[in-house]
């Protein structure tokens, strides 16, 4: 059963009581593997919550986040925590009647009239298939891909993804490109207005909010090599390292806090530890000490961000062999339970295999 509040809907709402003073809970239940980063998801339900505290003060917004782990969770709520000033919640699927108040960035407001009652509807069937749905919700996010790189971020097979396009195709929900690049035909994929009202709907945002921040950040080259690597990144580590869980993986994907962004990022466990797989493209631009300095600005950055989340980490870097080679002496005196691995950007799905504490290449 679902409840709406005008063009909001919700997956649930509770009312709660508490010496005189009432407040109400509507909740929201978001999946980590619905194609969104935690930056960007954070963002959309904040935008949600600015919007129904505005329609009714007296509500709060409880986002259950239902994944594995709990890094996406907790940057969830450093986000919301950033935003600050809503009264939001986060937490795991909970079936309590109220979340916490220490769950909450900013407490509920309290009233002494008890808020109306809301009705709740059954919910009704979004109308495309799941794996459909997945590849619509990456869409969602890049705007325009081929079948690799929607694959790769969708988690799917490529006969899945095929048969996803084709039904969205159907429902005309995507567009369906053929254009010639570096002589050869290529297919890529669009979504539609419609489309993105669907994506938007399953992410529970109303169409109404404004949303931009959805969208790949654009720091690298918008249609070349770098930013294909960068996003078949989930699809290569998971070729080259079957032993290896990958949850979810983005491409150009903003971090909190952080001023440089990692390429791509996937998240997953190795070793039965909560796993941080940060990808960086170099494409050679610059002298070798440059490269071997920007390479271990970055390295730095992301072995302190690990750190103080208690994850594991591990560091690729791809380019061209001499890029490789001028980069290898950037990493020196690996932490404990981090990990890097160095490759040729032109082998696909290749990747050294390491172990923690050590550099491979």
């Amino acid at each position: 059963m679902s409840v709406f509040l005008e063009n909001m809907e919700f997956a649930d709402w509770r009312t709660s009581e508490k010496d005189g003073q009432w407040t109400d809970v509507f909740i929201q239940r978001i999946s980590p593997l619905a194609g969104l980063p935690p930056l960007e998801y954070g963002l959309g339900m904040y935008r949600l919550a600015r919007m129904l505290i505005r329609k009714r003060p007296s509500a709060s917004l409880w986002v259950q986040v239902d994944g594995p782990g709990r890094w996406y969770r907790e940057t969830l709520r450093a986000v919301l925590r950033w935003k600050g000033k809503l009264p939001i919640a986060v937490t795991a699927p909970s079936s309590l009647a109220k979340p916490d108040l220490y769950d909450y960035v900013v407490f509920p407001y309290l009233e002494s009239k008890r808020p109306p009652e809301l009705k709740r509807t059954r919910a009704e069937a979004l109308p495309v298939p799941q794996d459909a749905l997945r590849c619509l919700q990456i869409l969602g996010r890049i705007e325009r891909g081929g079948l690799d790189e929607i694959a790769s971020l969708a988690g799917l097979k490529h006969f899945q993804t095929q048969a996803g396009l084709a039904a969205l195709e159907q429902g005309d929900w995507v567009q369906c490109m053929k254009t010639k690049a570096k002589k050869e035909k290529q297919t890529t994929w669009q979504i539609r207005r419609d489309g993105l009202h669907l994506a938007l709907r399953s992410w529970g945002i109303p169409k109404e909010i404004p949303f931009a921040r959805r969208k790949e950040l654009a720091l690298s080259d918008p249609a070349g090599e770098h930013r294909w690597i960068s996003r078949l990144w989930p699809l290569w580590l998971g070729s080259a390292w079957p032993h290896v869980q990958v949850w979810s993986g983005w491409s150009e994907v903003g971090l909190p806090g952080l001023p440089q962004i990692p390429d791509a990022l996937a998240w997953g466990s190795m070793s039965g530890l909560e796993t941080l797989f940060w990808l960086e493209v170099d494409s050679g631009h610059g002298s070798r000490e440059e490269i071997r300095r920007k390479t271990r600005q970055r390295f730095t950055q992301a072995v302190n961000y690990a750190q103080e989340r208690k994850l594991g980490l591990v560091f690729a870097l791809l380019g061209r062999d001499w890029v490789c080679e001028a980069a290898r002496p950037a990493f020196v005196n690996l932490p404990d339970k981090v990990a890097v691995t160095i490759g040729n950007w032109q082998k696909l799905g290749h990747l050294p295999l390491t172990e923690w504490g050590r550099v491979e290449w």
